[in-house]
């Protein structure tokens, strides 16, 4: 998933973009160090993105951790590199599992929740 950094423009001369990648066993996973690791990441790019689009990161590479660690058996690894054209960060995970994901229906009791 590539979530959009900033509105500025970066050059896709821009050395070492920023990039990071861990591989957890299922039980020594930490959402906390997910979350700092995109902190830490996105600290290094310039311009700055806004603190919400931090915040969003976060949010994604948290949800993608819980998900490998909910659904698939063994270890998994999170990446994530900063892109420049347009700049966005892309965040993946790449799990042991050996099913595909399968599309499920949305929840329309979800859908209808208060915020």
């Amino acid at each position: 998933m590539d979530l959009p950094l900033t509105t500025d423009t970066m050059t896709r001369t821009t050395p070492d973009l920023p990039r990071y990648s861990r591989r957890w066993d299922a039980d020594t996973a930490s959402l906390p160090e997910t979350r700092n690791a995109i902190a830490d990441l996105l600290a290094r790019v310039r311009p700055a993105p806004a603190a919400r689009a931090v915040q969003d990161a976060q949010l994604v590479a948290s949800e993608l951790v819980t998900n490998a660690l909910k659904h698939a058996p063994g270890p998994f690894t999170l990446h994530m590199e900063v892109v420049p054209d347009p700049p966005a960060l892309r965040i993946s995970v790449t799990d042991s599992s050996p099913r595909p994901p399968r599309h499920r229906p949305a929840d329309p009791a979800l859908a209808m929740a208060p915020p």
